[in-house]
């Protein structure tokens, strides 16, 4: 919602989607609210009935975290890209992408190739980034994008 309370149309879901996900695995205050356009049905579960189920699922929990680090890598690119291309564009992009966990002093350089030409989304963690043609080095903190386009 806007200040003066005027609803701001981010995104529509339809069947299969899920929500909410960001706010339960960051245990963080949910950031939009969800209004129906149309009759339909609407599956919820408890905060602490869906932790148990993840407990002894875990395939669950890593399907929920997916889900998170799309939606919030897509919130960061839609917020960079919204001038140019749709929701849905950045949505597309978003799912071509791969999920990949890196540890601490790891390289990554497999992922940082040279001609690379697509945007690197860091949802959480600090990242070093050195750039081999310029020798110049960025120090990144999660939610970012490293771009490789100038």
């Amino acid at each position: 919602d806007k200040s003066n309370g005027e609803r701001i149309e981010v995104d529509e879901l339809g069947l299969g989607s899920v929500f909410g996900e960001i706010s339960f695995l960051l245990s963080h205050r949910r950031g939009a609210s969800i209004v129906a356009s149309s009759s339909g049905l609407v599956f919820t579960i408890d905060g602490q009935a869906l932790r148990h189920f993840c407990s002894l699922n875990p395939q669950l929990e890593e399907r929920l975290w997916q889900s998170c680090g799309r939606r919030l890598a897509e919130n960061l690119l839609a917020a960079k890209l919204e001038s140019r291309h749709s929701r849905r564009q950045v949505r597309t992009l978003v799912n071509a992408m791969t999920i990949t966990q890196i540890h601490r002093n790891s390289i990554t350089s497999a992922l940082l190739r040279p001609g690379l030409d697509r945007p690197i989304i860091i949802l959480d963690g600090r990242v070093s980034y050195s750039c081999e043609s310029t020798g110049r080095t960025e120090i990144l903190e999660g939610p970012a994008i490293l771009d490789p386009k100038p």
